[in-house]
């Protein structure tokens, strides 16, 4: 873990969020505050304010993780990009992002924008024999679920976030456990959302939606992600062109279909090897048909060998990274 001084507040960074958090050096005309943080391996929970010197719209980059998020927007106004799908939020209104989705935020900047974001992997989940409470949460599922905010205050969900924070403010011995409580407890509360909505035909199902080309492309990508994947592979399936594939992947998802693939497969082949599997297990695994190709790709993402990874050592190399930029940026401010 790494200490980093952000608007006066020392936060610690874990692996998982040193890549979002990069991002807010680079964002002159927005101030942001870390109001709560705490991350593990399985479970994050932050609580951010922004506020925007400017009228003009802000955006994050596009980011991607192993995690489900639950966000909620306690004020302000922005639009969610998940997987080149659009959503408004509006105060209180929730978003669900699946795992591996490419997501990012655009703020309306006329209003600060205070949101809590409580992400937990898909493995923290328990499953039943006789009935499945979390179905929206398995692994295989992938559509985002926005949650109205007449929904958030008749469920009472927004008790559960302020029990979170207050968890986090403490950061004892028993924070992940309760963390998980709560996690167990916001889930169930969900899906009895989704249970009531569905029966008064108020939802958006997904299943119904005329979807966007980059998300087709990644429904694809995520189901073959073992597979040798090429963007011939993809016309074919999708009956376009290679050109208008990689054009509109770009525009709606934020980066190039190619970088998407890659990323989806290195951070797959981090958790393959955690999971205590050799580098050749894995790169066979993922579809390579030559191992000095996923060698040179794990080092191009991780700026080491997969055989030298361990949490230590890429924390110990983020560190540095972050350590790096953040100087970096302190030194822009002087000029």
């Amino acid at each position: 873990m790494v200490n980093s001084k952000i608007n006066n507040i020392y936060v610690k960074y874990d692996t998982i969020l040193l890549d979002f958090y990069i991002n807010f050096f680079y964002h002159k005309n927005m101030k942001t505050s870390i109001l709560e943080y705490m991350s593990t391996n399985n479970i994050r929970f932050h609580h951010i304010l922004s506020t925007f010197m400017k009228g003009e719209e802000e955006v994050l980059p596009h980011e991607t993780h192993y995690l489900y998020e639950i966000f909620i927007l306690l004020s302000g106004k922005v639009t969610y990009s998940v997987n080149g799908q659009l959503f408004p939020l509006n105060e209180k209104d929730i978003i669900i992002i699946p795992p591996n989705a490419i997501h990012a935020i655009t703020f309306d900047t006329k209003k600060p924008c205070e949101r809590i974001a409580l992400s937990f992997s898909p493995d923290l989940l328990p499953s039943f024999s006789n009935i499945d409470l979390i179905s929206k949460f398995r692994k295989n599922n992938s559509s985002p679920q926005v949650i109205a905010a007449k929904y958030v205050k008749q469920f009472n969900l927004l008790s559960i976030y302020e029990e979170c924070s207050e968890i986090c403010k403490k950061k004892d011995a028993q924070t992940d456990l309760y963390l998980l409580g709560n996690i167990l407890k916001l889930v169930g509360k969900l899906n009895e959302i989704f249970v009531y909505t569905t029966s008064k035909n108020d939802t958006d199902d997904p299943e119904t939606k005329t979807f966007s080309l980059s998300y087709q492309c990644i429904q694809y990508i995520n189901a073959h992600i073992y597979e040798n994947i090429s963007i011939n592979d993809l016309a074919e399936s999708l009956k376009f062109s290679t050109s208008h594939i990689r054009q509109t992947f770009k525009k709606e998802s934020g980066i190039t279909i190619h970088n998407y693939i890659f990323i989806q497969k290195m951070q797959l082949a981090y958790h393959l090897l955690q999971q205590g599997k050799s580098p050749v297990e894995v790169a066979t695994e993922l579809g390579y048909e030559y191992y000095s190709t996923f060698y040179h790709n794990y080092i191009k993402r991780f700026r080491t060998t997969p055989k030298a990874l361990s949490s230590v050592e890429y924390q110990k190399f983020f560190g540095k990274e972050i350590d790096k930029n953040e100087n970096n940026a302190a030194n822009k401010k002087k000029f």
